[in-house]
């Protein structure tokens, strides 16, 4: 998913992903984060977590 502010993950992009990671990239292409987020709760917990999660890594990319 592309990381410009502000980060609207899509549902597909909160999903629980068991083993796999969401990449957070740059809309210059300049930075990309891998992110595996691991949480317990409902599926509705977990896309909040994870939401929080990938938009505090966001913060810190540097996107424009």
């Amino acid at each position: 998913m592309s990381s410009s502010r502000p980060l609207k993950p899509s549902g597909e992009d909160l999903r629980y992903d068991r083993d796999a990671v969401t990449a957070l990239v740059c809309a210059e292409g300049h930075a990309t984060r891998y992110v595996h987020v691991f949480a317990s709760g409902t599926d509705t917990q977990y896309a909040a977590i994870k939401r929080a999660i990938l938009n505090e890594i966001a913060d810190t990319m540097g996107c424009h």
